[in-house]
């Protein structure tokens, strides 16, 4: 069932997004190979692990994303915060990260610019009027650092704070060089992409919403691609929002909504995945993810 009060409240922070791209003028991709859902479940030799996973480190392909108009993107003020914060963690899990000084300024950077847009603002009013924040703007500042950088453990030994929402959503990590967890935000995955640290292998059309074609108009991309040469068979996230598009709706879904929410924004007939853990003595998000 779709959430309407959610769904209203997303499509008005997606009107208001300023700094959201036009796709084949300030990125382009290009998708490449299909790959079908039961492909993946493939195991013909019963090693636990799909024959087509077995097969994707020898596969020859180019880059998801063909272009991207990176200077002009880092000119605008939340994409330039955002982009500072990529450097700053860990990224395997069972090792503990620790804050700088510059990293902690580099967090405030970057809400205080989601903070100056009018769509964090409405997000703001919104949680305020849902009883989910406080109407303070410094408080809720507060609140948004506490949800998204807070250290805490995703490792089997809870001592060692290893992770956070923010490193877990938008950066990624691996799990003892074996697993990909998170990495769901398309400008992170474009940085690793060039970088060399990404490889893509191709996308899963049954849960893909994406033409290719010039508008304004975002989507959604599952896809299987490496890390470090550690695969993640299915992954995917939001493509052509901006990154304060993604903490606000994020938030408020993390608040508000359900572990499954369903909403209709942007054309986009989607439902966001939220797991929630207890940490500290509170929940934290553990992941948040959209779906078709």
């Amino acid at each position: 069932m779709i959430d309407e009060k959610l769904s209203d409240i997303a499509q008005l922070l997606c009107d208001l997004d300023n700094d959201r791209l036009i796709r084949n003028v300030d990125y382009k991709l290009n998708l490449q190979r299909e790959i079908d859902l039961n492909e993946l479940r493939l195991d013909e030799d019963n090693d636990g692990i799909s024959d087509l996973i077995e097969g994707f480190r020898s596969m020859i392909g180019d880059p998801l994303f063909e272009f991207v108009d990176f200077s002009n993107i880092v000119s605008r003020p939340t994409y330039k915060t955002f982009f500072r914060l990529f450097d700053n963690y860990m990224d395997e899990t069972n090792i503990a990260e620790k804050e700088t000084y510059r990293e902690s300024r580099e967090q405030d950077d970057f809400i205080n610019a989601c903070m100056e847009t009018e769509l964090m603002k409405e997000a703001h009013k919104f949680l305020y009027n849902e009883g989910k924040a406080p109407e303070n703007e410094d408080e809720f500042k507060n609140m948004l650092d506490d949800i998204w950088f807070e250290f805490y453990s995703r490792s089997d030994r809870e001592l060692i704070e290893d992770s956070s929402a923010f490193e877990h959503v938008f950066i990624g990590e691996r799990k003892r060089n074996y697993k990909v967890l998170g990495c769901h935000n398309w400008f992170n995955f474009y940085y690793l992409e060039k970088k060399g640290e990404i490889k893509y292998y191709g996308y899963i059309p049954s849960k893909t919403v994406y033409e290719d074609k010039e508008t304004d108009e975002p989507g959604v991309l599952a896809i299987s691609f490496s890390m470090d040469g550690v695969v993640k068979p299915l992954g995917g996230f939001l493509v052509g929002f901006s990154p304060e598009f993604e903490i606000a709706l994020y938030t408020i879904i993390f608040l508000c909504g359900r572990k499954k929410t369903r909403l209709n924004f942007a054309n986009l007939d989607l439902t966001f995945e939220c797991y929630k853990m207890e940490r500290n003595n509170k929940e934290v998000i553990a992941t948040i993810y959209p779906t078709v």
